[in-house]
């Protein structure tokens, strides 16, 4: 037998439903698990006999998720090192979320590329840890769920090599790859190390182990067999 379980989207919720998703939404996870609440609520009486479900981009497993779960950082894993190389984030009430900016868009040199343990010290990296102690501290009936996890399952989602790097460089890491090999190699591992440093950093101040990696590649049909080979394979296999 086969299950399936579906998300609704927020252009849906906001068409559908009436809500909206404001910066709060994304930077303040008491407000957002207030709203997620309403929401589910929502979509169950629209759906009573369906696995349809309020899921961000279905990476929450249903059967992981509780009513006392709160999201940090509940935001797609590839804006978040996004904005740490220098972004914005773009919020919309009506629609996902994105980034304003491709912060190596211009990138020539392997060099301009800081080291992964450096973000860590990113004011945004620590509002996030802010609010996990705060939560922890004054809600102590609620389990966090820290940034890059959506369950209480251990599974670690991260977007894929080139779907990150993408939304890092924009269209430019194509040219790359091909006029700057050693570049591309370069950007490709960086966001390795720059996963794997996020994952365990969060993962440790939630006291959540990691019990696997999901690897969201929505770009790697964008790509040949060849250089999903050369510069996609070699880095999904050191996660």
């Amino acid at each position: 037998m086969i299950k399936i379980e579906a998300s609704v989207s927020k252009g849906w919720l906001h068409k559908n439903g009436g809500f909206n998703f404001p910066d709060q939404y994304y930077l303040d996870p008491i407000y957002r698990w207030e709203q997620d609440k309403n929401i589910n609520r929502f979509v169950k009486e629209q759906f009573p006999r369906f696995a349809i479900y309020n899921m961000e981009a279905n990476l929450p497993q249903a059967k992981f998720v509780k009513e006392n779960h709160v999201l940090v950082g509940a935001i797609q894993p590839n804006m978040i090192l996004a904005t740490l190389l220098g972004a914005s984030f773009s919020f919309f009430e009506d629609k996902d979320a994105d980034v304003a900016g491709r912060p190596l868009e211009f990138i020539s040199d392997k060099k301009e590329l800081p080291s992964p343990e450096t973000i860590l010290q990113h004011s945004l990296v620590k509002d996030l840890e802010k609010q996990m102690q705060d939560i922890i501290d004054n809600h102590p009936e609620l389990k966090v769920i820290p940034p890059f996890f959506w369950d209480e399952s251990g599974r670690a989602t991260i977007h894929g090599i080139i779907t990150t790097s993408l939304k890092l460089t924009g269209d430019n890491i194509m040219i790359i790859m091909m006029s700057d090999t050693e570049l591309a190699h370069a950007i490709h591992q960086w966001i390795v190390d720059a996963y794997v440093v996020l994952i365990h950093h969060f993962a440790k101040l939630g006291n959540l182990p990691v019990t696997s990696v999901h690897v969201g590649e929505c770009a790697g049909t964008m790509v040949s067999p060849d250089v999903y080979e050369d510069f996609i394979v070699p880095y999904i296999s050191q996660l």
